[in-house]
């Protein structure tokens, strides 16, 4: 299994916003930091089959957008999920309480606010995807447990019924 290291730089990191710049800067941000699966887009309507297609460890996300809102864009993604976890960060512009408690409400696992601090930005992506891979981590290990468990389960059957025929 790839260390953390390895796992950060090849983790997969979809950006939404509706301003080409904001995702220009967001890559001037992450690709220095050794972050370079990262897909882009200005369109909030694309994100479903984007994930489909590119499944993101992690999506960076503008709450402001014309048309589709980044609360519509969480809604679909929570509404569309499988059950897994995959963080979002909202980057807004948006400073009010009441935008920070709805998209965090919203399913949203952090929030920064425009203008963006670049080491903050950095920071915050590198926390949601440790956990995220710690998350992943976990769910792999509950599988082999689980598989352990019933191939013990197994055993003991076979053996409770090999005694059982011995007895007869």
């Amino acid at each position: 299994m790839p260390d953390l290291a390895e796992r950060l730089s090849d983790a997969r990191i979809l950006m939404v916003d509706d301003e080409a710049a904001n995702l220009e800067l967001l890559q001037r941000i992450l690709v220095p930091a050794g972050y370079t699966r990262l897909r882009t887009t200005t369109s909030p309507d694309e994100v479903p089959e984007l994930c489909a297609a590119f499944d993101p460890d992690l999506i960076l996300l503008d709450l402001l957008m014309p048309g589709t809102d980044g609360f519509e864009v969480l809604g679909r993604l929570r509404a569309d999920g499988d059950g897994r976890y995959l963080p979002v960060l909202i980057l807004t512009s948006d400073h009010s309480q009441e935008a920070k408690r709805r998209g965090l409400s919203a399913g949203a696992q952090d929030f920064l606010t425009k203008p963006l601090s670049p080491s903050e930005v950095r920071l915050r992506v590198r926390n949601l995807l440790e956990t995220r891979f710690l998350h992943l981590a976990l769910q792999d290990h509950n599988r082999l447990l689980e598989d352990r468990v019933r191939q013990r389960t197994e055993a003991l059957e076979r053996a409770r019924l090999e005694i059982l025929e011995r007895l007869a």
